[in-house]
């Protein structure tokens, strides 16, 4: 009877380790409307998007931004896992520049519920490639 149990408990260890991990967030902790609170383009700090679904649409553009009030920031928005070699957060997703047509891949990173920071993986260096949010 022990070496059943035994065998049983080996056997259940074996399955729930080989189980694929998932993220640690759903996409539901960024619905709301977050404010951009500072950056490596301060031009755009203060500006607002609101999270519904796997998009961000711009609420409100600060007077030196080049963003438009109602269009798309962030699309595509998914849950992934945090990876330190390749860099990605809890969520993957495509960032948009102000005053272009321009896509990057960016991650996020979140601090909390309430605060986050993006990172642009495709040019981490350029303005705008780091960026920090709270939610309001």
């Amino acid at each position: 009877m022990k070496y059943s149990i035994c065998l049983l408990a080996i056997i259940w260890l074996s399955f729930s380790a080989c189980q694929k991990p998932q993220p640690a967030y759903d996409i539901s902790v960024l619905e709301g409307t977050w404010r951009r609170m500072s950056s490596t383009d301060s031009r755009s700090d203060s500006l607002r998007v609101k999270v519904q679904g796997n998009t961000a649409t711009v609420t409100f553009v600060p007077n030196s931004s080049n963003f438009v009030l109602g269009e798309t920031k962030w699309f595509d928005i998914r849950p992934t896992i945090r990876d330190g070699i390749s860099g990605r957060g809890d969520f993957i997703l495509q960032d948009k520049s102000g005053g272009s047509q321009t896509q990057s891949q960016a991650t996020i990173f979140m601090h909390s519920n309430f605060a986050l920071q993006l990172q642009n993986l495709d040019f981490p260096s350029a303005p705008g490639g780091t960026q920090e949010w709270i939610v309001e």
